[in-house]
């Protein structure tokens, strides 16, 4: 069982990959002295609550397998602006 967090992973995601049961996200974050809701950052190890469902937690044990369903928005993308930048009848309108 890999209890190593990877990039986009959410502590449900754990939950689900070490105990099979992602009811078990809340007794993952007391074992680990977190909330819930943190962010987990790639590369943290937690402590493993136990298995409650072994099929599923075997599943993603051989690692074919990786949840990562955090979401992380894409930035908005900043169009150029100014006059510099306009054309005349498309972005510049003349009265």
């Amino acid at each position: 069982m890999n209890n190593k967090t990877q990039a986009g992973q959410s502590l449900m995601d754990k939950a689900i990959e070490m105990t099979g049961d992602i009811d078990n996200s809340f007794a993952l974050a007391l074992a680990n002295g977190i909330s819930v809701t943190d962010d987990l950052q790639p590369g943290t190890v937690l402590k493993s609550s136990g298995i409650v469902a072994a099929a599923i937690a075997a599943l993603f044990a051989g690692a074919a397998y990786v949840l990562a369903t955090a979401y992380a928005p894409k930035p908005a993308e900043v169009l150029p602006e100014g006059i510099g930048f306009w054309a005349v009848g498309i972005d510049f309108k003349v009265n």
